[in-house]
């Protein structure tokens, strides 16, 4: 919503629906008995892990219901990135804020999927589309924290043509060797040198309780060669498909913290500045 303060100053107020935490409650209470009957009637189910799928997505509501978290997250990001080109947050007003309520500076601007406004007023769509990918890259490798939803409904341009970005409920987190391993994957991939995102692929590790295994970004590899026009077959070297499959259907396999998050918004944010470039 947007509000106006005494002085005259516009403000975004983001309230919490009255009884969300309930109807979420019990919805994810039907969720886990529904996944836990499952599991109990089928080996198939077990090996999904459904239970633990309705744990994560438990733990995410309970973190994005509680306001003041992601207006930590806004605040970390915009000292982050203070002196980054054109990009920019909203700043936090922390006197307003509460666990159900997130009032910060109020963005005036052009979504970033309204091509036709964006066209009208002159900004340049190839600068825009390098903006998106160059910051989210910038984030995920500089800092190991980054926007995990940046869809076109979370950024608009504004008046100048910077980045702006919005809602800070989900974010990702990467450790320095998660993010060393990724940045050389992706260098790896863009000068195209095979057998280094290969090497790189291979020194991504997972622990268990039992072993560890080499695991293969897959998320991230799709990404880069959906941008880059190669097939799968010439990267059969890779990704090691029968590998990945086998080790997940033996329950072992576990994503290093953010990167598969890293993957996905990866993969989202080269396809939407394809359609930026070009929307036919």
């Amino acid at each position: 919503h947007q509000a106006t303060l005494h002085d005259g100053t516009k403000q975004a107020i983001k309230v919490l629906r009255p009884g969300i935490r309930h109807r979420f409650a019990r919805d994810l209470e039907a969720m886990a008995f529904a996944a836990a009957k499952a599991e109990s009637y089928s080996p198939e189910a077990r090996r999904l892990r459904l239970s633990e799928v309705v744990n994560t997505l438990k733990r995410s509501v309970i973190m994005e219901m509680d306001l003041r978290l992601e207006a930590a997250a806004l605040s970390e990001m915009a000292e982050n990135t203070k002196d980054d080109p054109h990009f920019r947050v909203p700043e936090v007003v922390w006197d307003l804020t509460a666990r159900d309520v997130l009032a910060m500076e109020w963005i005036d601007g052009t979504p970033l999927n309204d091509l036709e406004t964006i066209d009208r007023k002159g900004h340049d769509r190839q600068k825009l589309g390098q903006t998106v990918i160059q910051s989210f890259l910038r984030h995920a490798l500089r800092d190991g924290f980054f926007h995990a939803d940046m869809h076109p409904g979370n950024l608009f341009v504004d008046e100048k043509g910077d980045l702006c970005a919005v809602d800070f409920g989900i974010m990702g987190r990467m450790g320095d060797k998660e993010r060393r391993f990724l940045a050389e994957i992706l260098y790896g991939f863009i000068t195209r040198n095979i057998d280094l995102a290969a090497c790189a692929s291979r020194n991504v590790v997972v622990t268990t309780q039992r072993r560890r295994i080499n695991v293969a970004l897959s998320e991230l590899a799709f990404a880069l060669m959906a941008a880059m026009g190669k097939h799968l077959f010439e990267l059969n070297h890779v990704i090691d498909e029968k590998r990945l499959n086998s080790a997940h259907s033996e329950r072992q396999v576990r994503s290093p913290d953010g990167s598969s998050s890293y993957g996905y918004q990866l993969s989202q944010l080269l396809s939407f500045c394809r359609f930026v470039n070009n929307p036919l």
